[in-house]
C-alpha cells in the first residue's frame, strides 16, 4: 500500500471516529459503551465508568485498571487526599503518584491517589513525603507571618530588659573566678 493510501485510510477512520462521537453526543450516550448516561464533561461523551477506563489507560495502557481507580476513587469519598476539596471526574480531578514514575515509583493500587489538578502541578515530582514537608513548611511561614512574634519575644536574650536585669542578678551570686 502507498503512503497516500495510508494517510487517506487514517483520515477516514479519524472521521469516522468524529462521526460517531457526534452521534452518541446528540443521542446521550457513552461514546465506549452505548450506555445513556450522564457525561462527565459536556464536550465528551463518556460515562463516569468509561471515563475512569480512559484515565487507566492513559496511566497503564489499558482500560481493564478502570475499576481499580475508580474504587480509590470512591474509597477517598471523590475528596482530594491532600486538601479534601471535592473531586470532580473530568474537571479537577487527578491521578497522582504518592512516588512518582520518575522517582520509581509504579501504577499500583498502594502508590495511587486522587488530588486536585491544582495541588498535582504543584506536587510535580515530589514523594508523598517530600510534599507533605514542604506544606508544613509554608503552614508554618503562613502561621507565623499571621502571628508576629512581639517585639520582647524577638529581642535577644542580652537586650531584654528583664532578662537582663535577671541575668545581672545570677551573675552576682555566682563565684567569681
Amino acid at each position: 500500500m502507498a503512503s497516500t493510501d495510508i494517510i487517506k485510510q487514517r483520515e477516514i477512520g479519524r472521521l469516522r471516529h468524529i462521526r460517531l462521537w457526534e452521534k452518541c453526543k446528540a443521542e446521550g450516550r457513552c461514546r465506549q459503551c452505548g450506555n445513556s448516561a450522564a457525561f462527565v464533561r459536556k464536550e465528551e461523551p463518556l460515562c463516569l465508568c468509561c471515563w475512569f477506563g480512559h484515565i487507566a489507560k492513559k496511566y497503564t495502557g489499558t482500560r481493564k485498571s478502570g475499576p481499580m481507580f475508580q474504587a480509590i476513587f470512591e474509597a477517598q469519598n471523590s475528596r482530594c487526599a491532600y486538601t479534601n476539596e471535592l473531586l470532580i471526574p473530568g474537571i479537577n480531578a487527578s491521578i497522582d503518584h504518592k512516588i512518582p514514575l520518575s522517582r520509581g515509583g509504579n501504577n499500583e493500587h498502594s502508590n495511587l491517589q486522587w488530588v486536585t489538578l491544582r495541588i498535582n502541578s504543584m506536587k510535580n515530582d515530589m514523594t508523598h513525603d517530600e510534599f507533605l514537608a514542604i506544606c508544613l513548611l509554608i503552614s508554618k511561614q503562613a502561621s507565623f507571618q499571621l502571628n508576629p512574634p512581639t517585639v520582647e519575644e524577638s529581642l535577644p536574650y542580652s537586650q531584654d530588659p528583664t532578662r537582663a536585669q535577671n541575668s545581672d542578678a545570677i551573675s552576682s551570686h555566682m563565684p567569681s573566678m
